[in-house]
């Protein structure tokens, strides 16, 4: 049972009544205590609090669910030493409690939990308790032949040497340093299937994970993935993932790429991804992601690509972003991201194609959009778009698709439309653009579509139209034109003209 879902602010009182709850997922809510009834939930087998406002201590009335077997407390505000009754927790199997302020020695009963982060958290055992000598870490032969059975190596399309006595580094994807150590996997387009194992955080070398394509790897992310701080490409993408990205994954200070575009993960973004200070390339595209976008991800100053599209991410574009410096692409398209557009945007002036479209976005185009040089391709179809097209945007000399069909702009456009050399698609359809078509672009030589449909544009078509040579596509249906077509635009292929009242000029 997961309670997670609009609870905020608290905890309420009342969870401690609920009978057989074995499961409570309550992080990223803002909750600010944990009460100390919570033990009152006898049966409980995971609790995760990760991500909130907690403060104080941690209540020790913890140490009395003995069914208990995750706990997760992972960056909140805790103070004070860890209470030793969680040492008494026999059936424990994961503890986090990185990201707090938490003082003192760990309880020598926590030696025996298999997965936790105190290590991480440079922390040290009350005392010697050599009857809790924690089991030694597998080798990294005895990691991949369990990675090989659990993601039933056998029907790899590839799985040369794979539980030979060869050495790892003859293993098919296997690479291996010059001390023979694993630093690379890459098992994409491999065909593993079934669940990414946890021992795969025991690989503490690794560099590259890479187990892309590979339509038949389910189940979640594990969050031991976190602990591969050596990581520098993490690439699980075009697979069948499910749950939530770990916010584990925010500790991989080494992470140029990571990919974990088309699976079917949904929660939110974890803001924890804003730590990757060495990202340059960033893909969660095509999942089912939820929440806003973390302003936290405006840290990333090294990033050179964001792609978010096709996911359910809402709320509004974190200004925050008009700080990534050294962005090159920005893909937000397909989601339901609402306000405006902010005008920080146009601080990056390294961007080269900004994708906005298929969301609910309002307002103005912002004329700071203008400032973006080196911008190629500009996509803001299909939202609510309102008022004039900045004139500005005739400064983009790179830019080849301007794409607004479907908001609700309005004025005329703007014949410094006509400075765009380099432009070769033209859509601003659907909307309520008013006034004349601007004679200037019959001098836009690299023109090859022009979607002017379903406006209330007034006037002649320009025969300047007539003399472009690349122009295969062009649209004025469903506007208030008057005159005749000019005969020189009989060559376009692909043309509304029929649905127009409009004759063809005579030759």
């Amino acid at each position: 049972m997961n309670l997670r879902n609009n609870w905020l602010s608290e905890l309420p009182t009342e969870v401690v009544n609920i009978e057989n709850l074995v499961r409570l997922d309550l992080s990223q809510n803002q909750l600010t205590e944990i009460p100390p009834k919570i033990d009152s939930l006898s049966n409980l087998l995971v609790l995760n609090l990760s991500s909130n406002q907690l403060s104080g201590a941690i209540p020790r009335e913890l140490g009395d669910i003995s069914s208990l077997i995750a706990l997760d407390l992972w960056r909140n505000q805790l103070i004070g030493a860890i209470p030793h009754e969680l040492g008494n927790l026999a059936n424990l199997e994961s503890i986090r409690l990185f990201g707090n302020r938490l003082t003192g020695c760990a309880p020598d009963g926590l030696r025996r939990v298999p997965s936790s982060d105190l290590f991480e958290m440079g922390m040290d055992f009350c005392g010697n308790a050599r009857e809790y000598e924690p089991p030694s870490a597998p080798t990294e032969r005895e990691v991949l032949i369990a990675l090989y059975h659990a993601m039933r190596g056998a029907n790899w399309d590839n799985s040369r040497n794979w539980l030979s006595d060869r050495p790892v580094g003859e293993w098919h994807g296997v690479g291996v340093d010059d001390e023979g150590r694993v630093v690379k996997l890459d098992l994409g387009w491999n065909g593993p299937s079934g669940a990414i194992p946890p021992e795969i955080g025991y690989l503490s070398n690794l560099t590259v994970l890479d187990l892309s394509y590979n339509a038949h790897v389910v189940g979640v992310i594990p969050p031991e993935v976190g602990r591969l701080s050596n990581l520098t490409v993490l690439d699980l993408s075009f697979n069948q993932l499910i749950g939530a990205i770990p916010p584990e994954l925010g500790g991989l200070s080494n992470l140029t790429d990571l990919n974990l575009s088309f699976n079917q993960l949904n929660g939110a973004i974890p803001p924890e991804i804003g730590y990757l200070s060495n990202l340059e390339f960033l893909s969660i595209t095509d999942n089912r992601l939820s929440g806003s976008i973390p302003p936290e991800i405006g840290n990333l100053d090294k990033l050179q690509e964001m792609d978010m599209w096709n996911n359910e991410l809402s709320g509004a574009i974190p200004p925050e972003l008009g700080g990534l410096s050294n962005l090159n692409g920005l893909d937000l398209s397909f989601n339901r991201l609402r306000g405006a557009i902010p005008p920080e945007i146009g601080n990056l002036d390294k961007l080269q194609w900004l994708y906005l479209r298929g969301n609910q976005l309002s307002g103005v185009i912002p004329p700071e959009l203008g400032n973006l040089s080196n911008l190629e391709g500009l996509g803001m179809g299909s939202n609510q778009l309102i008022g004039a097209i900045p004139p500005k945007l005739g400064d983009l000399s790179h830019l080849s698709i301007l794409y607004m069909p479907g908001n609700r702009l309005s004025g005329e456009i703007p014949a410094e439309i006509g400075n765009l050399a380099e432009l070769h698609g033209l859509y601003l359809g659907d909307n309520q653009l008013s006034g004349g078509i601007p004679t200037e672009l019959g001098g836009l030589e690299s023109l090859e579509t022009i979607d002017l449909g379903n406006n209330r544009l007034t006037g002649e078509i320009p025969p300047e139209l007539g003399s472009l040579p690349y122009l295969n596509e062009l649209y004025i249906r469903g506007n208030q034109l008057t005159g005749c077509i000019p005969d020189a635009l009989r060559s376009v292929n692909h043309n509304d003209f029929g649905e127009t009242d409009l004759p063809f000029c005579q030759p």
